[in-house]
C-alpha cells in the first residue's frame, strides 16, 4: 500500500511540473502573441483605410465631400481589429485559466497524497 501511495505522489509531482512548465511557456507566449496581434490589427486598419481612400479618389473623388459623415463608419472599422485581438487573446487567457485550475487541483491531490504517504510511514 505504501508503494502505491509513493508512486501516486511521484506521478502527481511529475504532472504538476509539466503543468507548471506549460503555464510558464503560455505566459511568455501570451505577451509576444498580444503584441503581434496589436501590430497586425493596427497595420490592417491603416491598410484598409488607405485602400478605401485610394479607391474613392481613383473612382469617385466627389465622394470625399461626404467623408465627415462617414467618420462613425471609420470608427467602427477601427473597432473590428480590436475585437479580433480581444477574441484571440481571450482564447489564450482561457487556456491559461484552465491550466491554473488544473494546477490547483493537482497541487491539492499532491498534498493529500503526501500526507497519506507520511502517515503510512509514521505508522
Amino acid at each position: 500500500m505504501g508503494r502505491m501511495v509513493k508512486e501516486e505522489v511521484l506521478e502527481l509531482r511529475r504532472r504538476l511540473e509539466v503543468t507548471e512548465r506549460e503555464l510558464q511557456r503560455l505566459s511568455r507566449f501570451e505577451w509576444g502573441y498580444t503584441k503581434q496581434l496589436w501590430k497586425l490589427s493596427f497595420l490592417s486598419w491603416i491598410l484598409g483605410v488607405s485602400l478605401f481612400f485610394l479607391l474613392v479618389i481613383l473612382y469617385e473623388p466627389s465622394l470625399l465631400a461626404g467623408v465627415p459623415q462617414a467618420l462613425p463608419l471609420l470608427a467602427v472599422a477601427a473597432a473590428a481589429p480590436l475585437l479580433m485581438v480581444l477574441y484571440f487573446v481571450g482564447r489564450v487567457e482561457k487556456r491559461v485559466k484552465n491550466l491554473e485550475r488544473s494546477r490547483d487541483l493537482l497541487l491539492s491531490r499532491y498534498r493529500r497524497a503526501l500526507l497519506e504517504h507520511f502517515e503510512e510511514s509514521a505508522s
